[in-house]
């Protein structure tokens, strides 16, 4: 499956020097030297312009540590900033404040300040190797936390343990006018238990930014939850980012390369995001309690060998984010029914199943205590999984009051839309009647700041 996907919202390369290529042989969640990596690295000579990932608030900046002057366990000279927008934390079951870290800076080069307001693609600073470091490089973290006021990134019972992944977060590396592509994947045990320290081999990738063959991509590690966290909606356990388009046959094999599991072909389309191992389901209308409307999301797991992991998120379409979080694991060939009646009260949203086998899903939406009958469904959908930008629906109908020649209808259509991205959505709506010719066109606006919004979209008179 290739979709488009927004799980973390993009953020910009801190480096743009040569397209910003990622360090490709210590990624994240890998391990050396005993020290488990929860960042990524640009690996830059001195001097290269290290730039803020989004917009946001200088939180933190140090500049004590002279070039090539090291400091065991330090991150060196560093920026901290606090984002504009708020991602969801699974660990707490709720939004939270998004970080970013940017260390080993060099020495006299910071050009932000406490309080400071920044714009994404802002130069703050250059790259070095002050503190724990080896050769000219920048490390830039992702961390959440709730409260809005961290200051110091060398907390490290903070910063160690509510780190993200940042290739999920990186906008698409430009290869020489070629898009590159991510993949995000899960590989489970027959349980439905993530299982780390596999190797995903079969991918490829632009050279190292440096030119060194040694530094060229080999693998992508799977990282197990106990040291390195997932996405919060996904729930995946590797991903990486800059592989070049085409289709790749992948293996999960063992760090002493016997094989774990056959993966099987996929292909990569430019820009686009690839799931191995991992099934997204968009669900554009689900209700909580909403003056008498209930949702009841059933789940199928079609896989015949392995139990499914299935987290299922109600995204409310306001500006609290995601109001609760289920994880359900279904055995072979089962299904289970998810319901958020007793989490959440007068919500109205959407949601995103993510099934780590191969799903089905239907939503029903029953109403109990009026004319459709107590508990009877009166709506119910399959889940899409796959968004789209444009979509074409052969049936739909208006038909305004004859005598007020408008509300209240006949009949009429209503269109749900989800908003999948964490960006604001412009939507329009043009009803095309069945000569051929537009009749009219309707405009609305979908939420942002990670948001998945459900809004309702009527025909005008």
């Amino acid at each position: 499956m290739v979709i488009t996907v927004y799980a973390a919202y993009s953020i910009r390369r801190p480096i743009t020097d040569n397209g910003g290529i990622v360090n490709q042989v210590y990624l994240y969640g890998e391990e050396s030297g005993g020290q488990v990596h929860r960042g990524v690295d640009f690996r830059h000579g001195t001097g290269t312009n290290v730039r803020s990932t989004d917009d946001g608030r200088v939180m933190a900046v140090n500049e004590d540590v002279r070039d090539n002057q090291n400091t065991e366990g330090a991150f060196g000279n560093y920026v901290m900033i606090r984002h504009a927008r708020m991602h969801y934390d699974r660990a707490v079951g709720q939004m939270a404040y998004v970080y970013s870290i940017y260390a080993h800076l060099k020495y006299n080069s910071i050009s932000v300040n406490v309080d400071d307001t920044v714009s994404a693609g802002q130069v703050i600073a250059q790259s070095n190797s002050t503190g724990n470091s080896t050769l000219s490089h920048l490390h830039l973290q992702v961390n959440l936390s709730t409260d809005l006021n961290r200051t110091d990134p060398e907390d490290w019972e903070w910063s160690q343990n509510t780190s993200r992944n940042p290739e999920l977060w990186l906008e698409a590396f430009n290869n020489s006018g070629v898009q590159t592509t991510s993949a995000i994947g899960k590989l489970t045990d027959v349980n439905g238990n993530p299982v780390g320290g596999k190797l995903i081999w079969g991918m490829e990738k632009p050279l190292a930014a440096e030119g060194d063959p040694a530094h060229n991509f080999l693998t992508a590690q799977t990282y197990a939850y106990a040291w390195a966290n997932a996405d919060d909606l996904l729930v995946e356990n590797f991903g990486t980012t800059d592989v070049q388009p085409g289709t790749y046959h992948l293996y999960a094999r063992y760090p002493n390369g016997a094989l774990y599991e056959d993966l099987g072909n996929h292909t990569f389309v430019a820009g686009r995001t690839t799931f191995i191992g991992l099934y997204p389901a968009y669900l554009p209308d689900v209700l909580s309690n909403y003056y008498g409307w209930n949702s009841t999301i059933l789940v199928r797991n079609n896989s015949q060998v392995k139990v499914a992991q299935v987290n299922t998120s109600l995204l409310a379409d306001d500006e609290y984010g995601v109001d609760r979080q289920n994880t359900d694991f279904i055995a072979l060939n089962g299904t289970r029914e998810v319901r958020f009646s007793n989490y959440c009260f007068y919500c109205r949203g959407s949601s995103l199943a993510v099934s780590s086998q191969d799903q089905a899903v239907i939503v029903e939406n029953r109403y109990s205590g009026g004319d459709y009958g107590d508990g009877s469904a009166a709506v119910a959908y399959s889940a899409f999984d796959a968004g789209s930008a444009a979509m074409y629906l052969p049936y739909a109908v208006y038909y305004p009051d004859a005598v007020t020649g408008g509300v209240p209808f006949v009949q009429y259509s209503r269109f749900t839309v989800q908003n999948a991205t964490t960006a604001a959505a412009s939507l329009q709506l043009t009803y095309i009647n069945r000569g051929g010719v537009t009749d009219f066109t309707r405009t609305d606006t979908l939420l942002a700041n990670g948001l998945r919004a459900s809004q309702q979209v009527y025909w005008p008179v």
